[in-house]
């Protein structure tokens, strides 16, 4: 049995105290989802009040607001997380979406991919950050995600493979390397078997990374996002 006391916990004071406990972009989504709830709930609601019936509310708010279905999507998932993290904690029996069937769904966006000919083009086109090009053309021969890369110390590489935990899923990652491949990480190091801790790719935050990119795929004439 619960407590009444405690499932009386108001929705958006709970939310603020889990934001604490995410990174930069759990946080960041909850505050969002926050503040949509400010205005669909002026007068706040408190958790063991959230039913399907106020859920649908919220859902045909978002979408009145005319937002996408992945904003819609993803402050839809703030909640759901809010509520299982309070189905853990005792503070309600079971979460509403248990039994709410959300009507926005997901659309497919269209998605960019380089050719092989834009990869030379990009390959011989200046890039004012060195590094980030090596790690960015790494990237495309390899399929690695950019924190995976961005994590990548040379003790991963072993003679022609290298073995990773990846960072999002923690699969663990076997990746034979080409020849394109290893010829860029001899840029980096004269010799790619002077393994050690170091990372491999010395590279800044996101925002400056994405910055540089657009400059050199702009240099090179290349127009895809």
């Amino acid at each position: 049995f619960t407590p009444e006391h405690k499932s009386k916990v108001n929705l958006i004071d709970y939310m603020n105290n889990l934001a604490e406990t995410k990174n930069f972009a759990g946080k960041k989504l909850l505050k969002c989802s926050i503040n949509h709830i400010k205005k669909y709930s002026p007068t706040g609601i408190q958790l063991n009040s959230i039913d399907e019936n106020w859920l649908r509310g919220f859902e045909e708010y978002l979408q009145k607001r005319q937002l996408s279905n992945t904003s819609i999507i993803d402050y839809l998932i703030a909640i759901r997380v809010t509520l299982n993290t309070a189905v853990r904690e005792r503070l309600i029996p079971i979460s509403p979406f248990a039994y709410y069937k959300q009507t926005t769904k997901h659309i497919q966006s269209k998605r960019n991919f380089l050719s092989f000919e834009e990869l030379n083009k990009l390959n011989n086109t200046y890039c004012p950050d060195e590094n980030i090009k090596r790690a960015f053309l790494f990237a495309c021969y390899t399929g690695l995600r950019i924190s995976d890369l961005m994590n990548l110390r040379w003790n991963d590489i072993k003679e022609n493979h290298l073995v990773i935990r990846q960072i999002k899923t923690k699969n663990l990652l076997y990746l034979p390397l080409s020849e394109t491949v290893l010829y860029l990480l001899k840029q980096q190091r004269g010799n790619i078997y002077d393994l050690g801790d170091e990372k491999v790719f010395k590279l800044p935050c996101l925002a400056t990374i994405l910055k540089y990119l657009r400059e050199w795929t702009k240099s090179a004439g290349i127009n895809k996002h």
